[in-house]
């Protein structure tokens, strides 16, 4: 589960020069790259704004599929939900 950067980010730049394998991009909104964030923490704890916080775990089988009854993910092991499919 990588971090995310909600819309409270004030781009300030304190997270960009505390990541240490450089996940973190500058924009309009800074943004972390979840195939590069080691989950380490250190841009959360760094944060003057509560801007960072662990992303939700989306099952990997599920990305870019359509929500719908038989697509959902169960909420809570955020696999999708098979119990339709009986």
């Amino acid at each position: 589960m990588a971090y995310v950067i909600s819309d409270d980010c004030i781009a300030c730049g304190t997270c960009i020069d505390e990541c240490a394998v450089g996940a973190i991009s500058e924009g309009e909104k800074y943004s972390i790259d979840p195939e590069v964030c080691v989950e380490c923490g250190t841009c959360a704890d760094v944060c003057p704004s509560g801007a960072i916080s662990l992303a939700e775990k989306i099952h990997v089988a599920t990305r870019n599929v359509p929500q719908t009854p038989e697509t959902r993910l169960c909420q809570t092991t955020k696999r999708p939900n098979t119990a339709s499919f009986l």
